[in-house]
C-alpha cells in the first residue's frame, strides 16, 4: 500500500524539479536563440564592413588606372615616361606630370598593392613599370625578348574579347599566390583601339584588412572564388579556412549561392570541428568578379556565459529539490500526524480500547483537522457510551432470562413473562445492530429522479417518508395493482414474481428500490412482490411527495427533465400498459413519449 507520508513529499519534490528543470531548459534554449541572433547580427555588420571596404578598394584601384594610364597620351615611350615620373614619389623636386592630382594619388596607401603597370600595342610593342624586389620601380620592354608577344597574354586577350575593362584573378607563376589584374582596352581620339593597358595588384592589402575585422575571439573571415580558389583569409594558418571550404562544398555548388545566406555547421561527417555560425555574401558583380565573402564565428565564443548560467541553474534546481523534499516531509508530517491519530482512534474503538484523551492534542488545533478531531472525539465518546450501555443492558437481560428460566422450571405459569423478556431482548439486539443500518441518504441519491437533490432536500424526503415492516411471506402488492408509492429496502429481502404461475424472477436486497415510476406517473405494478424474510422498507407516498414538490417547486422541472431516462423502459412496457388500460392505442405517447410523461406527472401530482 502506498503511504501518504511518501506521496506528498515526493509529489512536491517532483513538481519543483519539473518546474525548475523546465525553466532551466527554456532559459538555455532562449540563450541559444539569443546567441544565434547576436552572431548573425555581428556577422551581418562585419560582412557589410568588408563589402564596403572592398568596394572602396577596387574603386580606388580602378581610379589609379583611369587617372594615370588613360590620361597619358602619345607613344608607349611617352606613357612609360609619365609613369616613371609618377612612380618617383610625391617628394621629387621635378614638377608633376600632366596627370591630375598625382601627389594626392601617390600618397594613397593603395599604391603599395600595385606590383606592375603595363602597356601593349596592337602592333606588339610592350612596355611596363614593375616593382623590384627592393621596392623600386623599374622599366621593362620586350626589346630584350623578341619572342615575347603580348597579344598572346591572357590579360590582353580578355580586354580585347570583352572590349571593356575587366578584373581577373589568377595565381602568380612564381609564388603561386593569387594576383589581380585589371585589363583595359586603349583607344585614340578617333575611337580606334591602340592597345591594352593593365595593372597587376597583389592581395596583401586585402589580407591586412581582413585581419583587422574582429567578429569574435576565434572568428575569422575569408574571400573565395565560386570556383573554389581561396582569394585571401584573415588567418595566418589556413587550416580552419580550408576546413570551412570543405563544409561549404558539402552544402552544394558555390555557384548556386545568389544572395546572402546564414548557415550553421555542426560537428558531423564531412564537416568536423566545432559548431560554426557562417554568413556567406556574394560580392564583385560590379567589378566583373565572382567572389564570396565568408564570415565565420565559432559558437563556443559565446557559450561561456551560457554554460555558466546552465551550471548555476542546475545547482539551483538541486537546491530547490532538496528544500522542497525537506519542506514536503515537514508538511506531510504536519498534515498526517493528526490523520494517523484519528485512524488509530478508529482501530481502538473497534478493539474496545479507545481513550478519548488521546485526541486532545489534535483537537486543540485551530484548523479543519482540529475541528474534525473534536467532532470525531464527541462521536467516539457517544459510540463508546452507547456500546457500554448496550453491554450492560444485554448483561441484565441475560441475568433476568436466567432467573426467569429457573423460575419457569419451577412454575410453568411464568411463560408469558418469559415471552415478554425475549421480546425485550430482541429489541435491545435490534438497537445494537442499528450501527450497521444502511445509509439511506446515500442510497436515495442512486435513484434517477432524486440524484440532483441537495443534502437538505434528501433529508426532507426522508422526513416525509415512513417505514413499512413486512413479515416472512407477506405480500406488498400483486401484479396489475394500482401503484402510487416508492419503496426502498432497509433490511431483509424480497422476492419478485411475474405471471399467473407466480414464477420467482429474482430477489431484491438492502439498498435496492422499486416504484419510482409509480410515484411519479401512477403506473400499475407489473410484478408481484413478497417478503422473503422479515423485511423493513422505506416508503414515500404520492400524497407526501405532492407536498414535498409544493415546498420545492424548482425540483418539478428537474424531475420532469430526468423523465427522459425512463423513456426506454416505458416503450419496452408499452404493450403491457395498453393491455391493463393505462395507455390508449391512440394516445399521444406514440407521437412524443417524453411530452406525454411530463404531462402525466403534472396531472398525477397536481403540479
Amino acid at each position: 500500500m502506498v503511504s501518504i507520508r511518501q506521496v506528498i513529499p515526493t509529489a512536491l519534490a517532483l513538481q519543483i524539479a519539473a518546474t525548475v528543470g523546465l525553466m532551466g531548459y527554456t532559459s538555455f534554449q532562449n540563450g541559444e536563440r539569443v546567441i544565434s541572433n547576436m552572431a548573425a547580427q555581428m556577422q551581418e555588420v562585419a560582412g557589410k564592413h568588408i563589402e564596403h571596404s572592398l568596394n572602396t578598394y577596387f574603386e580606388a584601384l580602378t581610379g589609379i588606372y583611369h587617372l594615370n594610364l588613360s590620361a597619358a597620351t602619345g607613344s608607349l615611350d611617352d606613357r612609360a615616361g609619365s609613369l616613371m615620373m609618377l612612380m618617383a614619389g610625391p617628394n621629387r623636386d621635378e614638377p608633376a606630370s600632366t596627370v591630375a592630382n598625382p601627389n594626392q594619388l601617390m600618397q594613397m596607401p593603395i599604391w603599395e598593392s600595385v606590383s606592375q603597370i603595363k602597356f601593349a600595342s596592337e602592333t606588339g610593342e610592350f612596355v611596363s613599370i614593375q616593382r623590384s624586389s627592393k621596392g623600386k620601380w623599374e622599366r621593362v620592354e620586350n626589346a630584350n625578348n623578341p619572342d615575347f608577344k603580348p597579344q598572346n597574354e591572357s590579360w590582353y586577350k580578355v580586354a580585347v574579347s570583352a572590349d571593356k575593362s575587366l578584373w581577373k584573378i589568377q595565381r602568380d607563376s612564381t609564388s603561386q599566390k593569387p594576383m589581380l589584374t585589371l585589363s583595359v582596352p586603349l583607344y585614340d581620339s578617333s575611337n580606334q583601339r591602340r592597345g591594352v593597358g593593365a595593372i597587376e595588384v597583389n592581395l596583401s592589402k586585402i589580407r591586412s584588412f581582413l585581419e583587422t575585422v574582429t567578429v569574435s575571439e576565434s572568428g575569422f573571415s575569408f574571400i573565395v572564388e565560386r570556383s573554389g580558389m581561396l582569394v585571401e583569409t584573415s588567418q595566418q594558418n589556413n587550416k580552419a579556412t580550408q576546413e570551412m571550404l570543405n563544409c561549404l562544398a558539402g552544402v552544394g555548388n558555390l555557384k548556386d549561392i545568389k544572395k546572402s545566406q546564414q548557415l550553421e555547421f555542426r560537428n558531423k561527417a564531412g564537416c568536423p570541428g566545432p559548431h560554426w555560425f557562417v554568413r556567406v555574401i556574394p560580392w564583385g558583380q560590379s567589378f566583373n568578379l565572382d567572389w564570396l565573402v565568408v564570415v565565420v564565428v565559432p559558437k563556443e565564443d559565446f557559450m561561456g556565459e551560457i554554460h555558466s548560467s546552465t551550471n548555476y541553474t542546475i545547482l539551483m534546481c538541486l537546491v530547490a529539490v532538496g528544500v522542497a523534499t525537506v519542506a514536503g516531509v515537514l508538511i506531510s508530517r504536519w498534515l498526517l500526524v493528526p490523520v494517523l491519530r484519528l485512524s488509530g482512534a478508529v482501530a481502538e474503538i473497534e478493539a474496545e480500547s479507545f481513550n478519548p484523551d488521546s485526541l486532545d492534542r489534535v483537537a486543540k488545533r485551530n484548523d479543519e483537522l482540529g475541528n474534525l478531531a473534536r467532532i470525531f472525539q464527541q462521536m467516539a465518546v457517544a459510540i463508546v457510551g452507547r456500546e457500554e450501555s448496550m453491554k450492560q443492558q444485554l448483561a441484565q437481560v441475560r441475568k433476568d432470562s436466567e432467573k426467569l428460566q429457573k423460575a419457569n422450571r419451577l412454575s410453568p405459569t411464568h411463560d408469558h413473562h418469559l415471552q415478554q423478556l425475549l421480546l425485550y431482548s430482541k429489541q435491545i439486539r435490534s438497537k445494537v445492530a442499528s450501527k450497521n443500518s444502511v445509509n439511506l441518504a446515500a442510497f436515495l441519491r442512486k435513484v434517477t429522479c432524486f440524484e440532483g437533490f441537495t443534502d437538505l432536500q434528501i433529508q426532507r424526503l426522508i422526513d416525509i417518508g415512513f417505514k413499512k415492516p413486512l413479515s416472512v411471506g407477506e405480500f406488498l402488492f400483486r401484479e396489475n395493482d394500482p401503484g402510487d408509492t416508492f419503496y426502498m429496502i432497509l433490511s431483509g429481502s424480497v422476492e419478485v414474481y411475474e405471471g399467473k404461475n407466480n414464477e420467482s424472477l429474482r430477489k431484491k436486497s438492502v439498498g435496492e428500490f422499486f416504484g419510482d415510476l409509480s410515484l411519479l406517473l401512477g403506473i400499475p405494478w407489473a410484478e408481484t412482490l413478497r417478503a422473503f424474510e422479515d423485511t423493513l422498507l422505506f416508503a414515500v407516498s404520492r400524497e407526501k411527495f405532492q407536498v414535498f414538490l409544493q415546498e420545492n417547486s424548482e425540483l418539478a422541472g428537474e424531475i420532469a427533465y430526468k423523465l427522459k431516462d425512463y423513456q426506454s423502459e416505458l416503450e419496452r412496457r408499452k404493450q403491457w400498459l395498453e393491455e391493463v388500460g393505462f395507455l390508449d392505442s391512440q394516445d399521444s405517447f406514440n407521437q412524443n413519449p417524453l411530452w406525454w410523461m411530463q404531462q402525466r406527472m403534472k396531472d398525477f401530482l397536481n403540479l
